[in-house]
């Protein structure tokens, strides 16, 4: 049996995600979750990412996660795993996040400004 080194709840869910990485010269991308915890988010990404790159994350919690309505997340972390296997998945860890209020939720990073 695998050790499991989770330190919280995971969420195997499919969540719409907006992300910018740092030095990225394109515009923010649409991807998906395939799990996601208070720490960190597996994504479903169709581009190559390197581990250590520093990534911008604007997410929809839903009720089921908040027990309560829908709450909008703007989070900074960092990619720590690339998995290649039948679709690339990339583990991202959570290192600070704000809620937002509607008005200042979209695609323009503040973070990485």
């Amino acid at each position: 049996m695998q050790d499991e080194k989770r330190r919280a709840r995971r969420f195997e869910l499919s969540l719409p995600v907006t992300v910018v990485a740092a030095g990225w010269k394109m515009p923010p991308m649409a991807v998906q979750t395939l799990d996601i915890s208070s720490n960190g988010v597996l994504l479903e990404f169709s581009q190559d990412m390197s581990p250590g790159t520093t990534m911008e994350m604007e997410i929809t919690l839903p009720a089921e996660i908040t027990r309560a309505g829908p709450v909008r997340v703007r989070c900074l972390g960092h990619v720590v795993r690339v998995d290649r296997s039948a679709r690339t998945g990339i583990a991202v860890t959570i290192e600070r996040y704000e809620f937002l209020r509607l008005k200042d939720a979209g695609p323009k990073p503040r973070f990485l400004q």
